[in-house]
């Protein structure tokens, strides 16, 4: 048996549920990317890299995000 009730609850929160995922898609669409912009090179190392990436793997991207958070203790900055 079903309760009529809990298609009058689904209805709104399946609108809100919606709603939500379509507002996180488009923040996320039109988010600037963090760090810096791609330029051909790998940030960490220098060595050449398909258009559109900005580090030539995951352990220069990771030195790299590490230079930067010791940049930002130095320097006194947070986040």
């Amino acid at each position: 048996m079903t309760n009529p009730d809990n298609d009058r609850i689904a209805d709104p929160l399946d609108r809100a549920a919606a709603e939500t995922e379509h507002t996180i898609a488009v923040a996320l669409s039109v988010r600037k990317p963090m760090g810096p912009v791609a330029n051909g090179e790998c940030h960490s190392c220098g060595e050449h890299v398909a258009d559109g990436l900005r580090w030539c793997d995951a352990e220069c991207r990771n030195a790299w995000e590490q230079e930067q958070e010791a940049d930002r203790r130095r320097n006194g900055v947070n986040g």
